[in-house]
């Protein structure tokens, strides 16, 4: 697997670069984007889907396979670094945790390091409505399990 920034950069050459760069992370299966819930800046947000707005609670970067938010600054996060199916995904003070460490695979999934590779982020229940939730479960390739990184320049 490659890290998120070097997968990207392969895809789309050196014109367009994502290091630095802010991001939306789209689903494949029902076109909405991550969002922290209710422009909510403490840990332990929670990450839902939503219909794109660029507002900076959908907006994204990476650093050091840590997916980063503008709005608070922190990383998308494992809850309580639990590997159990269903477990959600969570804003969280960045640290040193396999649970905050994500590679993107070719299939577009968004595999945590955690687990030893076998998570990946994941719409459960493959829900299509604003609102539903996000967490972990075992990598199977579904639609709800692929992501596009999409570069929000238009956003600012």
């Amino acid at each position: 697997m490659l890290d998120i920034i070097e997968q990207r950069e392969r895809q789309y050459g050196n014109k367009r670069k994502m290091a630095g760069q802010w991001f939306m992370i789209r689903n494949k299966m029902n076109g909405l984007v991550l969002d922290i819930e209710s422009n909510n800046t403490e840990p332990g947000a929670s990450i839902v889907m939503w219909t794109p707005n660029c507002s900076d609670n959908q907006l994204w970067t990476v650093e050091n396979n840590h997916i980063i938010s503008k709005l608070s600054g922190m990383a998308i996060d494992i809850e309580g670094g639990n590997p159990t199916q269903g477990t959600r995904i969570v804003t969280w003070h960045q640290e040193d945790k396999e649970w905050q460490k994500w590679s993107f695979e070719g299939s577009g999934a968004l595999v945590s390091q955690l687990g030893g590779g076998t998570l990946c982020l994941d719409v459960i229940d493959q829900q299509m409505e604003p609102g539903c939730k996000v967490g972990i479960w075992n990598h199977n390739g579904g639609e709800n399990q692929q992501w596009e990184l999409v570069l929000a320049p238009g956003c600012f």
